[in-house]
């Protein structure tokens, strides 16, 4: 099953990601650091689109699909975060601050950097599988290109 899935779907989710981490690293102390694990997904995302914008149209569709399937699970859990951020940040008394932080930083936080490191970690191995499968399969081409500029040059200097 396709979900539509584009580049684009991935520009969204790392400008998002940035986003909340421009948010955070300025934020309060349980906010700045889950600023790392937001701009390690950022890069891993960033790599992808790089990644899909230079072979993405070599990639087979079962392929797209579970990228896309990766790229959701951030979004969601990047959209969760951003909630929590929100929620924490529109409180006004600083009883409430303490112990909204309190309870924050010990339950929803920590759940969501958790989610956070698995989809980092799922999507950096799931890209590396690209990049492998990528060079592998155009490794015959790379050979017969290589057979060719060779020959060429082979018959420039027979021809001269």
């Amino acid at each position: 099953m396709s979900f539509g899935f584009g580049v684009g779907d991935i520009v969204l989710v790392t400008n998002l990601a940035w986003k909340l981490y421009k948010g955070f690293k300025d934020s309060s102390q349980d906010f700045r650091r889950m600023s790392m694990e937001i701009v390690s997904l950022h890069a891993v995302l960033t790599e992808t689109r790089e990644f899909m914008d230079e072979n993405g149209d070599q990639l087979d569709g079962p392929r797209k699909d579970r990228l896309g399937t990766l790229i959701q699970g951030c979004l969601a859990s990047l959209q969760e975060l951003e909630a929590l951020y929100v929620r924490y940040e529109s409180l006004s008394t600083q009883r409430q601050r303490t112990w909204d932080r309190m309870r924050f930083g010990l339950a929803d936080l920590s759940e969501v950097r958790q989610r956070l490191i698995l989809n980092t970690t799922l999507l950096t191995s799931f890209t590396a599988a690209l990049v492998k499968f990528n060079k592998i399969s155009l490794a015959p081409l790379r050979l017969f290109t290589l057979w060719i500029s060779q020959a060429s040059a082979q018959f420039d200097y027979i021809v001269e």
